[in-house]
């Protein structure tokens, strides 16, 4: 915007063409070819920064984490950004978004260049309005009607932003509306830029600072810098008038005074006598306050700049211990359960304990097979968590088939109860039986498999018809 309506108060003030020709006509000569230069040097513009910078970016992995392309929220601005043509909600982020980060995200995500340049195509009914909003202010000192045309360009530049930033809202919020459902899901080839995001997570909460525990110099050095910050924005609001002019752009520079001793709202007290409030830039007191907050090293931020020095050797240590604790097999086993998840948080934690217990059972009833003893096993752990377990018939008999009715959600692994509170129900269950630390995996695996509902028979002996139908199941799932 401001590159715009700074054309539009230049070029039609200096264009030299027709040569021949008025003032009036080359003024407007000027306007038309603010028109077209500002249109091409926003489309090449957005081709450079979309190419030759978000397309560099996109290949590093922490830019594309850093800027959250593997979210919900960038993918529901992705797919409308993919729509065909010149869609409604398509235009308004293209246009109405911030110029640079747009085309740098786009670039980031790997979108059609085609595609991005067509669509932001009609940003020259936005130029038009700003600059010419340059263009009459220019003249705005010639009549009232050229200042109340420089009002109505402000005006509607206003107005085209607002309204392109609402369109763009409702698109994605329609967007997400119609396929929240899809675009809420992780994808696979995000699961590296997810496992960063947890990473990150860890490394926030284990470096987390309280007040307390700064040191005391450090401590009264932050409160002395926000002490001045608080201060210079202070003179910046309650004194403005006597710390800066009011100069405008259109002035001559022959006539600025950069600088004056004192300034009130009549005019500035310079060296070279009294000036006009409208032709000075800075007083004393404007320097000073300006050097105080402005440049990031200096007094009003030294302070900040020494705590993330603190900060940054603090963490040192602790980064590389989360490095170490989070390698490539906790990447895969994380990976694993939190794309049984959807989502970050506690649960992904309970998915990956769920899985080791998995896992152990696997290795147990592998061991347990080789051993010939699966099934004797299998009944010892249902025995001892379900009390003792009658024959059909009511009799005793060793090699009898045994009927285990399995309900559709066992107390244990019933998801209303969470898994966290199922794990521990069932760990107390089998705390002092002596069974807990050698079949708890076991009764795991066997509530899994009865979680259908269905009845599974178990029979002890080598010749039992059920005994093979048990073990070829197991080798099925639990290969040896």
């Amino acid at each position: 915007m401001v590159v715009y309506m700074f054309g539009g108060l230049l070029i039609p003030d200096t264009c030299p063409f027709p040569a021949d020709g008025s003032r009036e006509a080359r003024f407007w000569v000027g306007v038309c070819i603010n028109f077209v230069l500002g249109f091409f040097l926003k489309l090449s513009a957005c081709a450079i920064q979309q190419k030759l910078i978000g397309g560099q970016l996109g290949t590093n992995i922490t830019v594309r984490q850093l800027c959250r392309v593997h979210t919900p929220e960038m993918r529901t601005v992705e797919s409308v950004l993919k729509q065909p043509g010149l869609s409604v909600g398509k235009v308004a982020i293209l246009c109405g978004g911030p110029d640079w980060p747009t085309s740098v995200l786009c670039g980031i995500m790997g979108l059609s260049l085609w595609s991005c340049e067509v669509g932001t195509t009609p940003i020259i009914f936005y130029i038009i309005p700003c600059a010419l909003c340059g263009s009459a202010y220019l003249r705005a000192s010639e009549s009232a009607e050229w200042e109340a045309t420089a009002s109505a360009m402000v005006f509607a530049t206003t107005i085209i932003t607002g309204l392109l930033w609402v369109i763009m809202a409702w698109a994605v919020q329609r967007e997400w509306e119609q396929k929240g459902e899809e675009l809420g899901k992780p994808l696979r080839q995000h699961g590296d830029l997810w496992f960063l995001d947890h990473k990150a997570d860890t490394l926030q909460k284990r470096c987390a600072v309280g007040w307390n525990e700064l040191p005391r110099t450090l401590r009264n050095c932050f409160a002395a810098g926000a002490l001045i910050q608080i201060v210079a924005n202070w003179c910046l609001v309650q004194a403005y008038y006597y710390l800066f002019g009011d100069f405008t752009v259109s002035e001559d520079w022959e006539n600025i005074e950069w600088y004056a001793g004192t300034m009130d709202q009549c005019g500035c007290y310079a060296a070279s006598g009294t000036v006009e409030r409208d032709y000075c830039v800075f007083a004393a007191g404007g320097i000073a306050v300006t050097v105080i907050y402005g440049p990031p090293d200096l007094l009003g931020w030294m302070p900040y700049k020494a705590l993330y020095r603190y900060w940054a050797r603090r963490n040192v240590q602790i980064k590389e211990e989360i490095d170490q604790e989070l390698d490539e097999e906790y990447q895969r086993r994380w990976s694993v359960a939190f794309f049984q998840v959807g989502h970050l948080g506690e649960d992904v934690d309970v998915a990956m304990a769920a899985l080791a217990l998995q896992e152990r059972a696997r290795r147990q009833l592998r061991g347990a097979a080789r051993a010939g003893q699966l099934l004797p096993a299998v009944r010892r752990v249902l025995e001892a968590s379900r009390g003792p377990v009658e024959e059909p018939d009511g009799g005793e008999g060793e090699r009898g088939p045994v009927a285990v009715s399995a309900a559709p959600k066992r107390q244990w692994a019933d998801p209303e109860h969470g898994a966290a509170r199922s794990l521990e129900q069932l760990d107390r269950r089998l705390d002092g039986q002596g069974a807990r630390a050698k079949m708890f995996p076991l009764l795991h695996w066997c509530s899994l498999c009865n979680s259908s509902g269905s009845f599974i028979e178990f029979g002890e002996g080598e010749a039992s018809p059920q005994n093979q139908v048990a073990e070829r199941d197991v080798s099925r799932d639990f290969p040896v």
